[in-house]
């Protein structure tokens, strides 16, 4: 997948830009914090202070400004008593904004708790992990059903801290790994809280997450001061992510000499390594295979998580199997979408170039959990039903029908199906019919249908996965269609990079993120209609407006309706259509009615209503003038 950037967006700037932007100063400090660290640290620090400052300055300030405006109100000047129902509320308002926002409640994750008397021996290793690190205490440890592990600090005073630590570990991990390598995934995640990270370090960290909790509590804010502060930390909270980002990345790698220290370098080299061939293999050998596995009646699996543990357990990954899922590993590099380094710099700075792969007599689960592994996986396997029962359900349905629907068309003529029909045998083939090739269907498809360019989209995305360059020109053709421009991108920037060839890759991710932009200008115009916006004429259907008439007949207040189309610039195949209707007599209940034409009437594409009455006398008479009159 392209790697954008992940970036609020600022307005008069590019996604090209943000990004280009976000690398340079992310440069810039890991620069700084080579050079000199504690300059670096200084100035992140005075970054985070600053963020307390305006947030704290402004809650007193209004609060202050408040308390005077009540005074003056409470000591007889009538003039205060007029402004201070609005004026005075929304300054308490504001103040009451910040302090919620800062004061962040997160819920604890959740899993499966196991307590130190079921599972002793896994208390006992992260018990002797912990003490050489100083790290503080792990108040609860959870497993999860995903190959992860992972260190949670959830703060019970929101920015002001007081944290309860929580280790999760995922059971299909401890199946997975040998002791030793689990023990070195569990001494990474530790070293994050540890002495080595030192609690400047940590406390930057825990800021990081905080500033965007509290940036997305001000950006749903319906006060005009959060709005203001909104503005603030739309401009704080990315360029102190983007500052304090190489302090993060410097972490990771920390992180992972702490593990090397505690365990050994090639050890905690190769938990990296089975984590990722391991996940690659489940993805695609055992979970793909599950999800498309359909029975009557359309049941889930009776055990799904039991399952996976017999999979990992016993499907050995042979040699070159392991070899091809590594080499396509360690060919993916640092970006700066992700704190975590990718692989291959993680096994550089360790020193290992190539662990060898290593098959566990005795595996972590067995040693560390014992028993409890069988209670856990049918624990895992309950709540894995009941979360996916319904969608299960309505997936096995699907593919019935699918299934159903592609033996009829394998049964018709070729010469004799329609245009949708020969989509659906193409994609159908795909999906269901792994030993036939769909390619020849997409081709005869696009030879009777050329403008048709979604077919270029689907045989330009077969050729690059089977490596053919020659797929690059029908991605080509598909970018010129709006809605299929950034998917061939992505396609064509995955197959790029495959080949190492950087300047392609590059290419194509520009103009990826030129789609990108170009779709927030399409959002942008569709937020709203005014009066100054230019209108055109409408282009539905005889058919489309003989329906919408038919809609608005039986609604007794109105008496004419008229339809026009704003012009747009970007996405023009997705019209935004604007209906103005006038009213029988007085109207009484504008709300009533306007509920009634917004949520009662199926419109064509995207509709704004107006009904011409004072607010939007002047919208109203301008689609008149240039609309169609729908009744």
């Amino acid at each position: 997948m392209l790697d954008f950037v992940e970036s609020h967006e600022h307005q008069g700037m590019t996604v090209t830009q943000r990004r280009r932007q976000l690398e340079e100063l992310v440069r810039r400090a890991e620069h700084h914090l080579v050079a000199n660290p504690g300059w670096y640290e200084a100035k992140l620090a005075l970054l985070a202070i600053l963020g307390y400052i305006v947030l704290f300055g402004m809650a007193i300030l209004l609060f202050g400004i408040g308390v005077a405006l009540l005074w003056l109100a409470t000591k007889g000047h009538a003039w205060w008593i007029l402004i201070k129902g609005k004026l005075l509320f929304g300054f308490f308002l504001l103040a009451y904004v910040i302090v919620r926002a800062l004061w962040v409640r997160l819920e604890d994750p959740t899993g499966y708790q196991v307590t130190r008397a079921e599972v002793p021996q896994l208390f006992i290793e992260a018990d002797g992990l912990r003490k050489p690190l100083c790290t503080p205490r792990i108040h609860r440890i959870l497993l999860t059903n995903e190959l992860n592990a992972a260190i949670v600090q959830t703060p019970r005073l929101g920015v002001f801290g007081w944290y309860r630590n929580t280790l999760i570990l995922g059971l299909p991990l401890l199946l997975a790994l040998s002791p030793e390598q689990a023990r070195a995934v569990i001494a990474h995640e530790l070293g994050h809280l540890s002495g080595n990270h030192s609690r400047f370090r940590g406390w930057i960290y825990r800021v990081r997450i905080a500033w965007y909790r509290v940036m997305g509590a001000f950006d749903q804010a319906d006060h005009w001061g959060g709005r203001i502060l909104a503005k603030f930390f739309d401009w704080y909270a990315p360029y102190f992510h983007a500052y304090s980002f190489a302090l993060a990345r410097a972490n990771e790698y920390e992180a992972d000499a702490i593990s090397a220290k505690l365990t050994s370098p090639c050890i905690s080299a190769s938990a990296l390594v089975s984590l990722d061939v391991r996940q690659a293999v489940i993805d695609r050998e055992y979970w793909t295979p599950l999800m498309e596995h359909t029975k009557e009646p359309p049941l889930p699996p009776s055990h799904p998580v039991t399952g996976l543990a017999q999979f990992i357990q016993h499907r050995a990954i042979d040699n070159a199997r392991w070899q091809e899922i590594f080499g396509n590993a360690v060919a993916v590099e640092t970006g700066y979408a992700d704190t975590h380094p990718a692989l291959r710099d993680r096994l550089a700075a360790l020193k290992v170039t190539l662990p060898e792969p290593i098959t566990p007599k005795i595996t972590a689960a067995e040693k560390w959990l014992g028993k409890h592994v069988e209670k856990i996986l049918l624990e895992f396997d309950a709540q894995w039903i009941e979360e996916n029962r319904e969608a299960w359900k309505q997936r096995c349905d699907h593919i019935g029908e699918s299934r159903n629907k592609l033996t009829e068309l394998r049964q018709q003529q070729p010469e004799q199906l329609s245009q949708g029909e020969i989509w659906s045998l193409a994609s159908l083939t795909e999906q269901y019919e792994a030993l036939t090739d769909p390619l020849p269907i997409y081709r005869t498809y696009q030879q009777k249908y050329p403008d048709d360019l979604a077919a270029d989209l689907a045989i330009g995305r077969i050729l690059v996965q089977r490596e053919d360059e020659t797929g690059l020109h029908h991605l080509n053709r598909a970018t010129q269609q709006f809605e299929l421009n950034l998917p061939a991108c992505e396609l064509a920037y995955d197959y790029a990079l495959r080949r190492g060839d950087k300047a392609l890759a590059e290419q194509w991710r520009l103009r990826g993120e030129h789609q990108l932009d170009q779709e927030a200008l399409a959002r942008q115009e569709r937020r709203s209609v005014s009066a100054k916006d230019p209108l055109i004429s409408s282009t539905l259907s005889i058919e489309a407006l003989q329906a919408l008439r038919l809609q608005l007949q039986p609604i007794t207040k109105v008496k004419h309706a008229w339809i026009a189309q704003k012009q747009v610039e970007h996405l023009p195949s997705q019209p935004i259509h604007v209906l103005a209707v006038t009213t029988k007599g007085l109207l009484w209940d504008e709300e009533k009615l306007m509920n009634t034409l917004t949520n009662d009437i199926t419109y064509p594409d995207t509709t704004y209503v107006v009904i011409k009455t004072r607010v939007s006398r002047k919208l109203a008479r301008r689609v008149i003038a240039i609309g169609t009159q729908v009744l």
